[in-house]
């Protein structure tokens, strides 16, 4: 029961990101972020949700921030010709941030929107992680419950889309992972199904050495293993995909080149041997996948 997680962060890739789904029966389930960077000088859709709330907080005027996200979401409807309520969703935030702006809520929209309007032109079930996606009143995640209720969720389903980087406390409450935790949410989701593979893709390749944004043609690491895992990643048991279940392979496309990117191996947190290798298979990017 293999899953896809899909960082789908370009505007001009939405038609490709359906397309490679489709090319697939076996991708039945998806996890989505929020739209990212149109260009190096464009703005991610979290950065501008973090600016209203921070506005608004404040009683600073946030409508020209606003405006834009609305803009950049309406964007993607008519792009896509899918049937969503934008427009009530967007009063439907406006709200919040004029009477009770809460962090959480505001920086989850754009996972939200973003994966509603995906699922809608798919035909796959939305599934909102508030729904199973527990963190405690702390705003700690609950990695066990979590899997259970995700398995719960997602096991009667044929096809799904789950929101990524955010769920709830027992109050309702909305609470974000860190930046980048989409990572997690498709994590959980694989290990909550049992999925035979893991695939996340991206417009860059897997794991470098040096940031490539930063580092001219970094050199590729080819294999990780679990027990050697880089200290500063954020959630570093993602990179084995290991978040409480059996294990799985993970997979993620190099930047329009055809080498092997990276392979990772590992114990779950069991304690159980694996018996494979978590692999990242040979193969292209969006771009590249898909001229």
């Amino acid at each position: 029961m293999p899953s896809l997680f899909f960082m789908w962060d370009k505007r001009s890739y939405n038609r490709k990101v359906a397309g490679i789904i489709r090319e697939d029966p076996a991708r039945r389930f998806i996890v989505a972020s929020a739209p990212g960077k149109r260009s190096a000088d464009d703005c991610k859709v979290t950065d501008l949700l973090l600016q209203c709330y921070e506005a608004a907080v404040e009683g600073r005027d946030y409508e020209k921030i606003f405006a834009d996200i609305h803009s950049r979401f309406r964007e993607i409807v008519t792009e896509l010709d899918v049937d969503i309520s934008l427009d009530t969703e967007m009063e439907t935030l406006r709200r919040y941030l004029a009477e009770c702006p809460e962090r959480g809520y505001v920086l989850s929209r754009g996972e939200y929107l973003n994966s509603r309007i995906l699922a809608e032109y798919l035909g796959f079930t939305f599934v909102d992680p508030a729904w199973c996606v527990y963190f405690d009143e702390e705003g700690n995640l609950d990695a066990k419950l979590t899997r259970r209720t995700m398995e719960a969720s997602l096991r009667p389903l044929q096809n799904a889309v789950i929101a990524g980087f955010y769920g709830s406390d027992i109050n309702g409450r909305i609470h974000t992972l860190s930046r980048g935790g989409s990572d997690v949410t498709g994590s959980l989701a694989a290990s909550a199904i049992r999925a035979d593979l893991y695939e996340n893709w991206t417009d860059v390749s897997g794991l470098y050495a040096a940031d490539p944004c930063i580092v001219d043609s970094p050199k590729p690491i080819e294999y990780v293993r679990e027990r050697y895992r880089i200290k500063r990643c954020q959630y570093p048991r993602t990179l084995a995909s290991d978040a409480g279940g059996n294990s799985h392979k993970y997979d993620q496309p190099g930047s329009g080149k055809t080498e092997p990117v990276n392979r990772c191996s590992g114990r779950s947190i069991s304690g159980r041997d694996p018996g494979n290798l978590y692999s990242y298979r040979q193969t292209k990017s969006i771009r590249g996948r898909y001229p």
